[in-house]
């Protein structure tokens, strides 16, 4: 078994992780999906004045993040154009 590397654009730097606020007054750590990869999602630590990034993840092989379950789901439960 080898790692794998992967190596992202430059270009993925200038996309936004996380909204630019959140909903309420208190600090809220929540999961937001990528803009463009499927495979990836990011933790926010957001209030209503702003929202920073925690880190960012990448699901295993073969899964997608899933907006709806807020976790990684096999590709074929959740599909996805991008991956």
């Amino acid at each position: 078994v080898s790692a794998l590397t992967i190596y992202l654009p430059e270009s993925v730097t200038a996309l936004q992780r996380c909204p630019s606020t959140g909903t309420t007054d208190l600090s809220i750590i929540q999961s937001y999906p990528d803009e463009t990869f499927c495979n990836v999602y990011h933790t926010c630590n957001c209030t209503k004045k702003e929202c920073h990034l925690v880190q960012s993840h990448v699901c295993p092989i073969a899964k997608v993040y899933s907006k709806s379950k807020l976790s990684c789901l096999d590709i074929e439960e959740e599909g996805c154009e991008t991956t």
